[in-house]
């Protein structure tokens, strides 16, 4: 589709600099959202009387409302995606989002793949129910191949727009990721894949509007946005949607012709706006000032749109029951949803994908469940949570019989297509964590070195590593079957569950765990890389533990005293040494009996393994290390610390929630590659640190001395080995 591309250069060279001359200094104020999915009303962290804080469409009407009283020339876009994903599409569809847009005065909204999750006709429906054609704002995308056959849906859809604000005028074109032909329900129309020329194609005609400003809304996501703006001159601004990236500054991408396209991207659901203001002056266009606006507590909700937003509530409750207005548990910490820098060495699991995951296995029992990256929408915030955040949660759904999202199945796989699916799960790492496969019972390690389709290293159920001849339960969603279908992975003994949805499914587990949840962080998926380095952990010393960090009692304060003393024997799985935790102000010693993995990329380690408590029981934890300074022994440093109980569900036992900074003692961190050695001038400051960190355990535990000589012995022939 590249290739194409040149046949435009020439008309668009001659057409792409003869804009309109305006008056010295024109300003246009762009207002952008993008993958608002519904949420109509206000996300988490929730107050005490249940109120979210953050988002909802009455804190986009004060923001909408202020910026026009105070900007002049203010455009206000939606980068698509309000379809599926809240309660409000589950009840009303998409209609209340598009006339509450529409009241507020969106000027444009690009179609989002998800608009097409139940088919055009649903689409045209709730267009059709908001506003008659040209009564509204209009949706634009300029690759949607229509067979005459969807003409109702085709006169709410323009393939380009143009707006005039004061004396600027803005042409808007917008693209769709083609990868809604596979991924969601466009038929009969198709998705063109054609997006290079298409692009170019549109900006030509719009030059010959003599436009001003270019500006693609697109839903392509930020990496074929910039090859299209690498590609085709022109483009003066794109603004993005369908990753859900948080940008607080434009991405800048040079254009074939030496021009700038400032390329946004405004995270998701209403928690935030970006704000972008230009000055035209003839031909040029400059970027003066763009801000991202988180719409907090700060932010007022708009008394009318805040009546209309809570009727709606009250007919969603109606049919529902009470998912707003009662609690039915509580988040002792935010509980994340995205795994990101997968290429990075250490754990890959995110709380979310745990915590849904563990509900899954634990409805149904089966050997694994599964759940993928791009199923799980947003996080958990701390504090009270609703039914209503639950759904959020796996909010992509939508079924017939309630509409509550997806229906849970059940089915069985041979190891070796169970494998299959992970590796293709791995493929698109370096993008995002669309297909990563979160897992509970069981766990997989991967080496991101590696090219897709060869990056799996090894996975394990229930201790013993995946046989690629037995057969595996498994539940998951409904949508996995259709990715396996897609795939062509088999599988055999499908049980689906009708009107059981992951949102029910997931709501019963919280209320069993007591309504208390907290952030499961396990290392159930690592990157492990290419396992070449062997490595060294030295630590000694104390940090504070503040309340809420021992689950055991959340009023609990004190000093945790930590010696970690690792090294690998020969490459980065072969972890040999101990790790010992004191939490002096209860009788929680924490001793280690196995150490499986100890990773380190630059300053950073991360250990994984098990233990005992206080000499008895079956703990895992998992620590990430960091120091200021890689191979310097450095005050500068922090660990994270989180520890579970294996014989009780995972039930997390102590975490320290984020790395914390030690404030006695020392921390030492280092690589080794082949037959490197550690530089002479450290192992003498290495031999006392480990002096210490012996002592402190010996003093600690009061045992044998003897012992200590013998594990210290060990140590100083490990050094030895080094020299």
């Amino acid at each position: 589709m590249i290739k194409s591309f040149f046949c435009f250069a020439v008309i668009l060279l001659s057409t792409v600099l003869n804009n309109n001359t305006l008056a010295q200094g024109d300003i246009l104020t762009i207002l952008h959202f993008n993958d608002s999915h519904s949420t109509i009303s206000p996300l988490g962290p929730r107050t005490a009387s249940l109120e979210g804080t953050q988002g909802g469409m009455p804190r986009v009407a004060s923001l909408i409302g202020l910026t026009q009283m105070s900007e002049p020339n203010v455009l206000v876009l939606h980068a698509g995606d309000v379809s599926i994903g809240d309660l409000f599409f589950a009840k009303y569809f998409a209609v209340p989002e598009f006339q509450l847009m529409q009241s507020l005065g969106f000027e444009a909204m690009a179609v989002g793949n998800h608009e097409f999750d139940l088919t055009p006709d649903a689409l045209l429906g709730a267009l059709a129910a908001s506003f008659p054609p040209g009564g509204g704002f209009p949706l634009v995308s300029s690759n949607l191949i229509f067979d005459g056959t969807t003409p109702q849906l085709e006169d709410y859809i323009e393939p380009y727009i143009i707006i005039q604000k004061g004396s600027v005028k803005v042409g808007i074109f917008s693209l769709l990721t083609p990868e809604t032909n596979v991924f969601s329900q466009p038929a009969p129309i198709i998705v063109s894949e054609a997006i290079v020329e298409k692009a170019a194609e549109i900006v030509t005609t719009l030059n010959l509007f003599d436009c001003d400003v270019i500006l693609l809304l697109s839903h392509l996501g930020v990496e074929l946005d910039q090859v299209v703006a690498s590609y085709v001159p022109g483009i003066n601004i794109i603004i993005s949607g369908h990753d859900h990236y948080k940008f607080e500054t434009p991405i800048t991408i040079a254009d074939p012709l030496g021009g700038t396209t400032f390329l946004v991207q405004a995270r998701s659901h209403y928690m935030y706006a970006g704000k972008m203001k230009l000055e035209i002056d003839a031909d040029d266009v400059q970027l003066l000032d763009y801000e991202l606006i988180h719409l907090d507590a700060t932010i007022p909700e708009e008394p009318a749109v805040k009546a209309v937003v809570d009727k709606l509530v009250a007919g969603i409750e109606a049919t529902y029951g009470p998912v707003y207005s009662q609690q039915v548990g509580y988040a002792n910490a935010f509980v994340d949803e995205e795994a990101t820098d997968l290429l990075s060495l250490g754990a890959h699991d995110t709380p979310i994908g745990n915590i849904v995951t563990d509900a899954f296995r634990s409805a149904f029992a089966t050997d694994i469940a599964i759940q993928a990256g791009g199923s799980t929408a947003l996080p958990l915030w701390k504090g009270p949570l609703v039914s209503a955040d639950v759904f959020r949660v796996n909010g992509y759904g939508f079924n017939t019989i309630n509409g509550l999202g997806f229906q849970m199945v059940t089915f069985d796989i041979e190891g070796q297509h169970l494998l299959e699916g992970l590796e293709f799960g791995l493929s698109k790492i370096e993008k995002n964590d669309e297909f990563l496969l979160q897992v509970s019972g069981m766990k997989y390690f991967y080496n991101g070195t590696q090219p897709p389709f060869s990056r799996l290293s090894g996975a394990v159920i229930n201790g013993s590593p995946v046989d690629t001849a037995a057969v595996y339960s498994v539940t998951a969603n409904e949508a996995v079957l259709q990715i396996l279908d897609l795939l062509g992975i088999p599988y055999l003994n499908v049980q689906h569950f009708a009107g059981i949805t992951e949102f029910q499914v997931l709501t019963d587990y919280i209320i069993n765990q007591g309504g208390f949840i907290h952030p499961k962080l396990l290392g159930r998926i690592l990157n492990v890389g290419d396992l070449q380095s062997r490595g060294l952990v030295l630590a000694n010393g104390w940090m504070n533990s503040e309340k809420g960090f021992y689950l055991q009692d959340l009023s609990m304060a004190g000093k945790l005293f930590f010696s970690i003393n690792l090294w690998n024997r020969y490459f980065a799985g072969t972890p040999a040494g101990w790790v010992y935790l004191n939490l002096c102000k209860t009788n929680f010693r924490f001793r280690s009996t196995e150490c499986e993995w100890l990773l380190i990329e630059n300053s950073v380690a991360t250990i994984l393994g098990k233990g005992k408590v206080n000499r008895g029981g079956n703990y895992g934890f998992l620590i990430t290390a960091w120091s200021e300074i890689e191979c310097t022994e450095c005050s500068q440093g922090g660990l994270r610390i989180i520890i579970w109980d294996i014989d009780d569900g995972e039930r997390i036992i102590y975490d320290n929630l984020q790395p914390r900074n030690i404030n006695g003692g020392k921390l030492f961190i280092k690589n080794y590659y082949g037959d490197e050695v550690l530089p002479i001038e450290y192992q003498k400051d290495l031999l006392k640190l480990k002096e210490n960190v012996i002592y402190q355990w010996v003093v600690e535990e009061r045992d044998d001395m003897s012992e200590a000589d013998k594990i210290f012995g060990e140590k100083l022939e490990y050094f030895k080995i080094l020299k």
